[in-house]
């Protein structure tokens, strides 16, 4: 095994590349330890520097972010498992997400008050009762009231904008647009419809194929299976691809991630969504639509909440206007 330190200079020597089908992203891999040399002489690589982004932008299995909100919403520090943490709901001109902040983090945050703003430096997004949250831990760094390059909204200027999003049609949707939506599902894309979680941070582990050991807790943990979809949305003026995760996913399938991970085990992939019969399922869909990056030109959307249409109702209603005219 070789043993490298935060802030080591790998050379990796004949690996590979592949696409992680759960995150979409682009990972590397060795077979063999002596393809992987630790501070090779002569090799200077520069600090890397963490990606900014708006909160429209943020999607789970992110690491190294920057992030600056104005404080919506604050909680109280506390004590878990030995450690101290507490919350806040920052918002930009995109949206508002909540904040976990991890330790001495916390202790700074205990500090803040509603309408000052944090900046998160190398901050994770994971995900908390299936909704996307930033995470920052040790390796983290928070600036209050940081300067400003572009000013941001006031408090209740946040707090009125995202209440309710509006319904619109898809063709109208736009990258970072919070929305209601009403969409026939037209194709289930036949990924693997699980991932694996850290039962104590959240962060994703990866596929179930992969090592249950987390970076952020720094030791192997028990994995927690997370559901998630990837379907083709229509509403007769445009498609979209849509993406379900956690408990919004498992609504839709009508079954658990730990019931989906059973049949997985006795079933092939084609097979497992065709038992599903997603196909032609109207939903009614909250969520932010964003650039596809796998995608280069499109939209998807990330889906916060699904209903299903209630159609007794609808025609009730449509029978009283019918009436009343």
């Amino acid at each position: 095994m070789v043993k490298v330190t935060v802030g080591d200079i790998l050379r990796l020597k004949g690996a590979k590349t592949k696409v992680n089908r759960q995150t979409e992203r682009v990972e590397l891999s060795v077979e063999d330890p002596h393809q992987i040399e630790v501070n090779p002489p002569g090799v200077r690589v520069s600090e890397p520097k963490p990606r900014k982004v708006k909160i429209a932008e943020l999607e789970p299995d992110e690491d190294f972010l920057e992030i600056v909100g104005r404080v919506v919403e604050r909680g109280e520090l506390r004590e878990f498992r030995g450690s101290r943490v507490m919350s806040v709901t920052l918002g930009d001109e995109t949206g508002c997400v909540r904040a976990s902040l991890w330790d001495e983090h916390a202790e700074r945050g205990s500090e803040v008050k509603i309408g000052q703003v944090l900046r998160l430096v190398n901050a994770q997004a994971t995900t908390f009762r299936d909704q996307i949250e930033l995470r920052l831990g040790r390796f983290g760094k928070l600036e209050i009231d940081p300067p400003l390059t572009e000013p941001l909204p006031e408090v209740e200027v946040l707090r009125m904008a995202f209440r309710e999003p509006k319904e619109l049609p898809i063709e109208e949707l736009q990258p970072k647009m919070r929305a209601k939506i009403r969409a026939t599902v037209t194709q289930a894309l036949k990924r693997r419809p699980l991932f694996d979680t850290c039962p104590e941070c959240g962060r994703s582990l990866g596929t179930v194929d992969h090592t249950p050991y987390c970076q952020e807790c720094g030791k192997e943990v028990t994995p927690v299976h997370r559901a998630v979809l990837n379907l083709v949305l229509d509403d007769g003026t445009a498609t979209v691809r849509g993406v379900f995760f956690g408990s919004v996913a498992e609504r839709v399938v009508g079954l658990s991630a730990t019931e989906i991970a059973r049949l997985l085990s006795t079933k092939p992939l084609p097979e497992f969504y065709q038992e599903l019969r997603l196909e032609g399922r109207e939903l009614l869909l909250t969520g932010v639509a964003r650039e596809d990056r796998m995608n280069p030109g499109q939209l998807e959307f990330m889906v916060e909440g699904v209903d299903h249409p209630d159609f007794v109702r609808e025609a009730e209603e449509l029978l009283k206007e019918v009436r009343r005219e």
